[in-house]
C-alpha cells in the first residue's frame, strides 16, 4: 500500500485506541509521522491492513541522547496477541542504532503502568514536558501534572556512562542481564569515570542487574524536558 494508504489505516486505529479527533491525528501524522519513527504491523494473513503501529522519537537534552515512545495502539481486535510488546523490542534496537541512551514515555494508568514494568521501564520522580521544537505539539497529556516519565535502559554502556559523570569516585564490576536485549548482555566495570565491557562469565560474587535493576541501584537525575524535532519525522 502507499503511504496514504498507510496513514489513513492507522488514523483509524490512532482514532479507535485514543479517541483524539480528526484535526488532531491528521495534523499529527502530515507534521510528525514518517518511515523512520514508526513501527507497523499488519495482518499479513489477511488482507494486509495495518492492525497496530507506535511511533518514537530521537532527542538530546542534558541527559543524553534518548528515544521518546507515542502512540503505541493495537486494533481491539487484535489486542493480546503481543504485538505491541513485539514492536517496542524492535524499537529497542533501532534506537540503540540511533545512539539512545533510553526511551521514555508517558503512561496514562496505572495498568499501563504495570505492564511497561515487565518490559524493565521505571518509573522516576517528576514529570516531563515533550513538545515539538517549532510548533510546541503536546506529545504528553493535558494535564502536565500527570505526566510522570517511565524510563528504560537500551544502552547499559551510555547509561554507566552518565552515572559516572555524576559521581566520578564510582568503583564497581556489575553484570547486565538483559532478555529483551541480549547485545546488553556483559560484565561492566566502572573506574574512574572510564567504562569497560567484557563478555567473560561473571563469578558469583559480581552482581546480576536487569535494565530496571540498573535505574534502581544507580538513579541518575533526568532532564524532564524534550524537545521532538519535526525534521526528524
Amino acid at each position: 500500500m502507499n503511504q496514504q494508504q498507510l496513514r489513513s489505516q492507522m488514523a483509524s486505529i490512532w482514532a479507535e485506541a485514543f479517541g483524539d479527533n480528526a484535526e488532531f491525528i491528521d495534523y499529527y501524522f502530515n507534521v510528525y509521522d514518517s518511515p523512520d519513527t514508526r513501527i507497523v504491523r499488519c495482518d499479513d494473513e489477511g488482507d494486509g491492513s495495518v492492525i497496530a503501529e507506535m511511533h518514537f522519537y530521537p532527542f538530546l537534552n542534558r541527559t543524553g541522547h534518548g528515544a521518546y515512545i507515542y502512540g503505541v495502539a493495537t486494533s481491539a481486535k487484535w489486542r493480546r496477541h503481543g504485538l505491541a510488546e513485539s514492536m517496542i523490542c524492535e524499537s529497542f534496537s533501532r534506537m540503540r542504532n540511533w545512539g539512545a541512551t533510553y526511551a521514555v514515555l508517558i503512561a496514562e494508568n496505572e495498568d499501563l503502568k504495570r505492564w511497561y514494568a515487565s518490559m524493565g521501564f521505571v518509573e522516576m520522580d517528576g514529570v516531563i514536558s515533550v513538545r515539538g521544537d517549532s510548533d510546541g505539539f503536546d506529545f504528553g497529556m493535558e494535564k502536565v501534572s500527570e505526566n510522570v516519565g517511565l524510563y528504560r535502559i537500551v544502552n547499559p554502556f551510555g547509561f554507566l556512562s552518565i552515572y559516572a559523570a555524576y559521581y566520578p569516585e564510582a568503583d564497581f564490576t556489575i553484570r547486565i542481564s538483559d532478555p529483551l536485549l541480549p547485545v546488553n548482555n556483559g560484565t561492566y566495570h566502572v573506574s574512574s569515570r572510564k567504562i569497560s565491557i567484557s563478555n567473560s562469565p561473571s563469578g558469583d560474587d559480581i552482581e546480576v542487574l536487569t535494565p530496571s535493576d540498573l535505574l534502581k541501584r544507580f538513579p541518575v537525575i533526568f532532564d524532564g524536558k524534550i524537545i521532538i524535532d519535526s525534521d526528524n519525522s
